[in-house]
């Protein structure tokens, strides 16, 4: 029997498997976690996905804010001023009345922003005779400047941000109303002062602290939520009374919950974003409290979102005859005084008229739904309560257009054979097994042009174009637009300044509504900067969009100095690429062993790694070679059989493409996809188990077995350039498995047979 009480010495044996473990450990490079804390994290999942981005009015829905709006926290200083004219003069004893009203203003504000927002008023309570008629100071438009100068004695505006300025006018005109503006450019005491309300009185007389509240919405970056295309419908079509931005009088004046969130007011973990495909129960607080929940949101396309809120007879709502829950559409595509949001009613129940007394009664009761007519998504209120109304959020009818993990994509760039337009229908209609059309290759010149196969384009100046766009998405296929190609200028553009030049691209992709993006890079783009493009394209096209990049053998190598580096790219943003496509040589003759040492070296799973051919010997450089396409479906072939979960193809281009030439480039596609759909039985490499993860598991790290050498074309890295697997220590640990797994083994062999001989 072992001795008690005193400690069993460690073996000769595991302290050298400590030092080696620990050598092992010091010997891993550190390539990979170095790459990637150079590139920003990806963005947040959750209510992120519900930020529909702004467009470019000065007053727009969506976030950001716009930047030269007043922010939406802190202590700014107010100036209050008083102006009169001769023939509107002034009633000294009118001020203090006016005093608490714009007092009252400035307390709605605290309390709306939960005291984020604080005004520190400052008043010059006197009027100031200003020069000329009333009528003629509001048909010059004068404003702000002609007050300031006029007060400039007797005010210190050395420490102001926003001056409120309220004036008398003898006959009052809707053309020159109460507003406010952001771009003033006023100094006076050596300061510019860039936001002001000006407040006519005759408006503070009817609408009371509504007007200021309302006018420093604008201040704050907000639209108009009323009607201002005078074309004789009711200016409260939109939204009723449901938001002071849409109207100062009747009993709703609480900004919308959208409103407060792009405000800030409230938070991230207060909006339930309900993603494409789910459905969700969500309880909601009232908008004008500081519950968990305060909104409920499904971003619908790139430019709508549905927005669902609960509403109450408290606070700035006390008045509302029903209360409930109130569900919108935002569309930030729209701008100020044009319809930017619209309340909606509950289906069955859409009244003849919309105006202020039919939108009343707009909130939903228990029991009834709201469902979306172009998408299907559809809101039930299931319970209400004293605190909370209990919603179901049903955004099942939303999803990606289908694109396999197979996938056949047809590019389309060349719209004519000399006189003759080659049509798409035979790709939709005949049996080609196609998942995806991009629909040519477009650049962004650094004038701000959009150019389609080098010439300008508009999907709705072009009525071939958006004829051939909806047949393609009748069929349920996605419209790609692939951006970039040989000799594009959109990547340097975007270097130079991508605020800019994104602003332009994101427009224009929104206009013309493409489900998908590929971006085709030949040039040595920064890794940090396709990132960013990534993260803006994923943003702003909503949960719906796609996003594939094509590259060549370099740039999936990361071994080239005139390419990105994708494997760096894949490593950063790989679950947000919808495929990596590598673009062939003409004469490419893929095997299943270049296939899967290409998958290695990229570091992507097999179902997102495309390959891209040429169809036809009319698009190789003269003289070249080129695998036909019986040839290149047996290559398909050989794939699929080492590699079930193969990408696809990609076949550059559509017209001309062989065996049947301009008169039926279709059978291109056909061949390729029944060649996917028929293996080799003959694999060249024997196929390994590679079932696709659990996407609730934690994800476990997998190597490609390293194949054979090969000719093929996806050779090793270039000569002086380490791969990607021995930039990231993964070739390292690899040559480490077996010695430290014949360690182990004997460690095992060695404690049994001690314990075999001490027992």
């Amino acid at each position: 029997m072992k001795p008690l009480g005193h400690p069993r010495r460690p073996s000769r044996f595991l302290t050298i498997l400590a030092t080696l473990a620990f050598t092992a450990s010091a010997l891993v490079p550190s390539g990979v976690a170095t790459a990637a804390s150079t590139v920003d994290a990806p963005p947040a999942p959750g209510a992120a996905a519900c930020r529909a981005p702004a467009g470019d009015s000065p007053l727009r829905e969506g976030f950001p804010l716009p930047a030269n709006a007043l922010p939406p926290s802190g202590s700014p200083v107010v100036a209050t001023l008083y102006v009169d004219f001769d023939d509107a003069p002034g009633d000294p004893r009118e001020i203090p009345g006016i005093e608490e009203t714009l007092d009252v203003s400035v307390k709605a504000l605290d309390d709306a922003s939960r005291g984020a927002l604080t005004l520190q008023r400052r008043s010059h309570p006197v009027w100031t005779r200003l020069a000329g008629s009333s009528a003629e100071w509001e048909e010059g438009q004068q404003d702000l400047a002609s007050a300031v100068a006029a007060t400039d004695d007797a005010v210190d505006f050395s420490t102001v941000d926003v001056v409120w300025v309220v004036w008398t006018t003898k006959t009052p005109r809707d053309a020159f109303r109460s507003h406010a503006g952001n771009d003033y450019q006023v100094v006076a005491d050596g300061r510019t002062l860039t936001h002001g309300a000006l407040l006519r009185q005759v408006d503070l007389n009817g609408g009371g602290h509504w007007v200021p509240t309302h006018e420093m919405g604008h201040v704050l970056g907000l639209p108009d939520l009323y009607d201002t295309s005078n074309d004789g419908a009711p200016s409260t079509r939109w939204t009723g009374p449901w938001d002071l931005m849409g109207s100062t009088i009747g009993p709703g004046h609480a900004y919308f919950a959208w409103h407060r969130w792009m405000l800030g007011w409230a938070n991230d973990a207060q909006v339930a974003c309900v993603l494409p495909g789910e459905t969700r129960t969500v309880s909601l607080s009232p908008v004008q409290s500081d519950g968990p929940t305060l909104l409920a949101a499904v971003r619908l396309d790139a430019s709508r979102v549905l927005t669902v809120e609960s509403r109450r007879a408290e606070n700035w709502d006390v008045g509302i005859p029903h209360e409930g829950v109130l569900v919108s559409t935002v569309d930030v595509s729209r701008t100020t005084g044009d319809g930017p949001i619209q309340v909606e009613f509950a289906d069955g129940r859409h009244p003849d008229v919309r105006n202020e007394a039919t939108l009343l009664d707009a909130p939903l009761r228990v029991g009834e739904t709201y469902t979306d007519a172009a998408t299907g998504v559809s809101i039930h209120l299931d319970s209400t309560g004293a605190d909370v109304d209990v919603v179901r959020v049903d955004a099942s009818s939303i999803t990606p257009r289908p694109v396999t993990a197979t996938k056949t994509i047809a590019t389309y760039r060349t719209t004519n054979d000399g006189a003759k337009i080659i049509p798409l229908d035979d790709l939709v209609t005949r049996d080609t097994g196609v998942d995806a059309v991009a629909f040519g290759t477009f650049d962004l010149r650094d004038d701000g042009a959009f150019l389609r196969n080098g010439e300008p384009f508009f999907a709705d100046t072009d009525p071939d174009a958006r004829a051939e766009l909806a047949e393609v998405r009748a069929a349920g296929i996605p419209v790609v637009v692939t951006l970039g190609g040989e000799s594009a200028s959109i990547w340097s553009v975007l270097s130079q300044d991508f605020d800019r030049y994104y602003g332009n691209l994101r427009g224009y992709l929104q206009m013309n509504s493409f489900d998908a993006v590929e971006l085709d890079i030949r040039t040595d783009l920064d890794t940090g900067m396709i990132v960013r493009l990534v993260d803006a394209l994923r943003r702003d096209l909503g949960p719906l969009s796609t996003v594939s990049l094509v590259g060549d053998e370099a740039a999936f190598a990361g071994a080239s100095d005139s390419a990105p580096d994708y494997p760096a790219v894949a490593a950063a943003r790989g679950d947000d690429v919808a495929w990596f496509a590598l673009r062939l040589a003409c004469d490419a003759v893929v095997t299943g062993d270049d296939y899967r040492r290409l998958v290695a070296q990229l570091g992507m799973p097999p179902e997102k790694v495309v390959l891209s051919a040429s169809t036809s010997p009319a698009l190789c450089p003269a003289g070249s070679a080129f695998t036909s396409s019986d040839e290149f479906a047996r290559s398909l072939q050989d794939i699929v059989a080492a590699e079930p979960r193969f990408g696809g193809v990609r076949g550059d281009e559509y017209a001309g493409a062989l065996p049947g030439g301009a008169s039926a480039p279709w059978q291109w596609f056909a061949t390729m996809t029944a060649a996917m759909n028929d293996p080799a039985p003959q694999p060249t490499v024997s196929p390994q188990p590679t079932a696709s993860p659990d996407p609730t598991a934690s994800p476990e790290p997998s190597v490609s077995p390293e194949p054979t050498a090969s000719a093929g074309p996806t050779a090793s890295a270039a000569p002086g350039r380490p791969s990607a697997l021995a930039q990231s220590g993964t070739v390292v640990w690899l040559g480490l498995l077996p010695v430290a797994g014949a360690i182990i083994a004997a460690g095992v062999l060695l404690a049994a047979r001690r314990r075999r001989t001490t027992s």
